[in-house]
C-alpha cells in the first residue's frame, strides 16, 4: 500500500490501471510498495519503458527505446492529431 494513503489496491485496480493486460498489471503490482502504482505507471511511460499504441489500444514494452508497437506494428509517433501525451495514452482512473 502507498504510504499516506488509506487506499488499497485490488488485482482489478491494477488491471483497470494497465488497460486490462495482465502482464503489465503483474508488473506493476510487484515493482510497487510504498509508491502510488499510478505514479510508477506514468513514470514508465516518462522513461520509455511503457507505450501506448494508439492503432491497436494495447501497452507494449519499449525497454527505454523508441519503437514500432510490437502488437501491430503501427509506430506511435504516427499518429494522427495527437498533439499531447495525455491523448496518446489510455484513460487511467485517477486523472493520471
Amino acid at each position: 500500500m502507498p504510504e499516506l494513503s488509506d487506499a488499497g489496491y485490488t488485482r482489478q485496480s491494477f488491471l483497470d490501471m494497465c488497460n486490462g493486460q495482465e502482464e503489465f498489471a503483474r508488473e506493476c503490482f510487484y515493482a510497487v510498495d510504498w509508491q502510488c502504482p499510478e505514479t510508477w505507471i506514468d513514470e514508465q511511460y516518462r522513461h520509455n519503458e511503457w507505450q501506448h499504441c494508439p492503432h491497436c489500444e494495447k501497452i507494449y514494452d519499449m525497454a527505454g527505446e523508441p519503437c514500432a508497437c510490437p502488437i501491430c506494428g503501427r509506430n506511435p509517433e504516427e499518429v494522427e492529431h495527437a498533439d499531447t501525451e495525455s491523448e496518446r495514452r489510455p484513460s487511467e482512473p485517477g486523472g493520471l
